[in-house]
């Protein structure tokens, strides 16, 4: 296996105030931060998921806030999060008198999916979008005036794409739809977190065909891209992974400045674009380098 030789480890951060969720993030009442952040094959995007509501965790220990995080995943299962949260100490209680200033609340669309949250024999767009509305957004919109009512909320959206696929629901519809959640919810920070296949998003052609899954991933991206504050892109490395490096991190603007989205009494805020190597070591953590 190939080795890199790294001079210098670095800091990991988002923003220009050297933190990795700024803080200012939480505080704006009226706009939500929105964020991409996707992978695609010989790569993952889990650990930098649990880096986030690790340091979104963090921040709840350390100001004011108290922070609620809903964590929406079409791909993977209650036990796999609640596992990662205890391996990080991250508090997983729903007792509305608990002490701990964050919660973490799971909404599993990946068990009985096709069974009994929807019906295979009937798909359709409109089927699709009540299931969403009435599954997904009431679900967490039920919990949070359960447990977490005086929370910045903050949701993770983990590969909804995956409707796009196995569904009749229009690339439209499902943009529609985190709208939607954006605006019911009124969170504070939403993350859209995808695995793409370089095959499936291709954004170098024009695709003509809008019922083809090639054309519904790329336009669903695309919008996604076209709201967004930032986007956090992990790659593997060209050469394959190495002995001391697995692989790559890029940090870049989205197409709304992320000023837009904090208060007017905070100062400027702005993302550092650059790219990192990290590495991720037998503990699940990660190294960031200089690149």
């Amino acid at each position: 296996m190939a080795s890199y030789f790294l001079a210098e480890k670095q800091q990991f951060n988002i923003f220009d105030d050297s933190t990795v969720i700024s803080p200012k993030l939480l505080q704006n009442d009226s706009t939500t931060s929105f964020s991409t952040i996707t992978s695609c094959p010989g790569s993952s995007s889990s650990w930098l998921v649990r880096l986030l509501i690790k340091n979104l965790s963090d921040l709840a220990k350390d100001n004011d806030d108290h922070i609620s995080v809903f964590f929406v995943s079409f791909i993977e299962n209650k036990n796999f999060w609640d596992t990662a949260m205890r391996k990080l100490n991250v508090n997983i209680s729903f007792k509305k008198s608990s002490r701990s200033k964050f919660h973490f609340h799971f909404i599993d669309c990946f068990t009985d999916l096709f069974t009994k949250k929807l019906s295979i024999n009937d798909l359709t767009d409109l089927s699709v979008k009540t299931f969403f509305v009435n599954y997904i957004i009431r679900q967490i919109l039920a919990k949070y005036e359960r447990f977490s009512s005086n929370s910045k909320m903050v949701i993770f959206i983990h590969n909804p794409e995956i409707l796009l696929s196995s569904t009749m629901l229009q690339s439209l519809t499902l943009f529609n739809l985190i709208l939607t959640a954006i605006k019911l919810t009124k969170c504070k920070l939403l993350f859209h977190v995808s695995n793409l296949s370089p095959k499936l998003a291709d954004f170098s052609n024009s695709l003509n065909n809008d019922n083809s899954l090639e054309y519904k991933i790329t336009d669903y991206i695309s919008r996604l891209h076209y709201i967004s504050n930032f986007n956090l892109h992990i790659t593997p490395l060209k050469t394959g992974a190495a002995s001391d490096i697995t692989g790559k991190l890029s940090v870049v603007n989205g197409s709304r400045p992320v000023v837009d989205v904090i208060s007017k009494n905070d100062q400027s805020l702005s993302i550092v674009e650059k790219q990192f190597l990290y590495f991720i070591n037998k503990d699940g953590n990660p190294v960031f380098y200089f690149m």
